[in-house]
């Protein structure tokens, strides 16, 4: 189980780093003017990129474990979970995705005490997500990746609660829209045959 962990991680973590950008964001959102329809923009493209990225690793996680993994002591079964503990790490993709840029406004705002919030959040999110789905539910290595969705999902909404603080107004319901568009268009894709 925790190999399995381990190689998901590799494939998330690289995954994330290609498409959050992580410095792109400093020179637009440094100017006051329009931060809040420019972040609104980088979110939609975020979205518009993730969505889609995301709907593929959970369509052919066990082909991609398989073909980047599967040889000397790498069992088809061992395969098997890793593709599935990949699928579900596959949603902190999009979620992580957004969060880059919130918390780069952080540093653009000097409000380096958000920061810190967003560490101890994250923490503390661990630390109670893990006990529940791995201690108390026993998932096992199901639980650890459950709890990586659900600390993300968290921290994110923690962040854009705090970017809010910050004076910047997002309309979700529009970045909800492109990321309903960019999962439909993967969805009608993937019926149609083709990856997303």
């Amino acid at each position: 189980g925790i190999s399995a962990l381990c190689y998901c991680g590799q494939i998330i973590n690289t995954l994330s780093s290609l498409m959050t950008f992580r410095d792109i964001y400093v020179v637009p959102l440094a100017s006051p003017t329009g931060r809040n329809e420019k972040l609104e923009r980088i979110l939609k493209g975020v979205v518009l990129i993730s969505v889609p990225c995301a709907g593929f690793v959970v369509a052919f996680a066990e082909p991609i474990v398989a073909v980047l993994f599967q040889r000397g002591h790498f069992t088809p079964e061992a395969a098997v979970l890793t593709g599935n503990v990949l699928r579900i790490l596959a949603l902190s993709l999009v979620v992580s995705s957004l969060l880059a840029p919130m918390a780069r406004l952080f540093q653009i705002l000097n409000r380096i005490s958000y920061s810190h919030l967003l560490y101890i959040v994250s923490l503390a999110g661990t630390a109670a997500f893990q006990y529940l789905l791995v201690f108390r539910l026993r998932w096992d290595v199901y639980g650890v990746a459950w709890s990586n969705v659900a600390n993300s999902l968290l921290v994110t909404l923690v962040v854009a609660g705090l970017v809010r603080r910050c004076g910047i107004v997002i309309r979700w319901h529009h970045i909800l829209g492109y990321g309903c568009f960019a999962g439909a268009t993967c969805v009608a894709r993937r019926g149609a045959g083709s990856p997303c």
